[in-house]
């Protein structure tokens, strides 16, 4: 009778934040390009207008970032160094903001990590000193689930953030550039 007990209720619990999670947290798919070769960054999809935002979409989606194009490009733009005022002064990461938008139809979790093609350093998330590892994004909106953020490097680069959820897993490719170059 326990164990009858115990079955039926295994079987009618629902995962838990973290299990969700942990199931997001597949192997990085991010590909090794040689320093000097050029970046291979995502190619336009279609435009966000049609999900109610402005720019060109990049990436199978159905996660999108605004804020990271320039000219049609994928391309995350960065002041560096940073100047004494700013949120990320006396950090080693540089960065930007970038508004990342979950299309209307898919209501689940997304993970989002990275790291550079063309060298060592990681994509991280946040506007801490020290920013996140990943960015996660919850379901939960209407028409789309949009969240703020902060995509952020170390230096100037080819950089792919994988974006995972229970459906899908694609990378994001695009350059990371300091203001002026």
């Amino acid at each position: 009778m326990i164990a009858l007990v115990l079955a039926l209720g295994a079987s009618g619990a629902t995962a838990s934040p973290a299990d969700v999670w942990t199931k997001l947290h597949r192997p990085l798919h991010v590909a090794r390009i040689a320093a000097g070769t050029p970046c291979p960054v995502s190619r336009v999809t279609g435009n966000l207008t049609t999900i109610g935002y402005t720019g060109p979409m990049f990436g199978r989606g159905p996660a999108y970032p605004a804020g990271l194009s320039e000219n049609g490009r994928p391309v995350l733009r960065y002041q560096d160094p940073e100047p004494p005022d700013s949120l990320w002064s006396g950090s080693d990461w540089h960065g930007n903001k970038v508004l990342w938008i979950v299309k209307l139809g898919y209501d689940a979790h997304v993970l989002l990590r990275g790291r550079q093609l063309d060298g060592p350093n990681e994509v991280r998330f946040g506007g801490s000193l020290v920013p996140n590892r990943e960015l996660r994004i919850r379901p939960g909106g209407s028409p789309t689930t949009n969240r703020p953020s902060f995509v952020r490097v170390r230096s100037a680069g080819c950089y792919g953030i994988q974006v995972d959820g229970t459906t899908f897993s694609y990378v994001l490719v695009f350059e990371a550039k300091p203001v002026g170059t």
